[in-house]
């Protein structure tokens, strides 16, 4: 599909959710926390967070209200045997015992910190935004929380995936009359195309321009934090697509 189709869908798609959801001016909301993961693998039951990442943005532009950085990443501290087996994705985020036992905190510590950051968040009104944070993130948040006896849940109307919007916006994908952008969400998910690629690093880098617009460096991907500021950029390039 040609990037003029794929602009256009995107338009519609936006023009529906942000009627349903009521967004501000017909396009993504531009207040917002990112939320990013890496872990030890893919299956919540199995593998655990390594690293926690947050970006806080107001009115479409980064906030230093929470932390004086633009974006900022936690290191969790596990135990070794968490490492065993787990060879491709350390080489994905570098991320192994040894510097998990020198940088991490305590998981504890960890997510009681995830779990504040983001009731305050909510609590001032903001969106809940990740790539891909639908179907990967938040799972792994509400297991480990769930671990703390914290129960970790999010409104159907608090969360902006990124990815599934690059994801179908490329497929034609468009939400039906009234449909939740939750429920949207999880249709998009379910969908299976070959060929189709959203991932930040090897798809939206690439598509949106962001290391010639914003200095971005594939080589610093996969990292929590940095990987918060570059679904923020997703989320701005849309947006720019949207109001064109």
């Amino acid at each position: 599909m040609d990037y003029a189709t794929e602009e256009r869908n995107l338009k519609e798609i936006v023009r529906r959710l942000a009627k349903t959801e009521k967004w501000p001016n017909g396009k993504l909301p531009c207040d917002y926390l990112v939320l990013d993961t890496e872990t030890t693998g893919t299956n919540t039951s199995a593998d655990s967070i390594v690293q926690i990442g947050f970006c806080l943005v107001r009115d479409c532009k980064i906030s230093h209200d929470m932390w004086d950085t633009d974006y900022t990443s936690y290191t969790v501290k596990l135990r070794e045997e968490k490492f065993i087996g787990k060879e491709g994705a350390i080489a994905v985020h570098h991320i192994d015992y040894a510097k998990s036992q020198k940088c991490g905190i305590e998981p504890a510590d960890a997510y009681k910190m995830l779990h504040e950051v983001v009731q305050t968040a909510k609590a001032q009104g903001l969106y809940i935004c990740g790539h891909n944070l639908y179907s990967f993130d938040i799972p792994f948040f509400q297991t480990e929380l769930a671990r703390l006896g914290i129960n970790f849940k999010f409104a159907q109307n608090e969360v902006v995936d990124t990815a599934m919007l690059v994801k179908a916006m490329q497929v034609g994908i468009l939400p039906g009359e009234g449909e939740t952008s939750y429920a949207y969400w999880d249709r998009v998910r379910a969908y299976r195309a070959k060929g189709v690629y959203f991932n930040l690093d090897r798809h939206c880098m690439g598509r949106f321009d962001l290391a010639k617009k914003y200095g971005a460096s594939k080589d610093d991907a996969h990292d929590a934090g940095y990987d918060c500021w570059l679904a923020h950029l997703v989320v701005g390039e849309l947006n720019n697509i949207v109001t064109s």
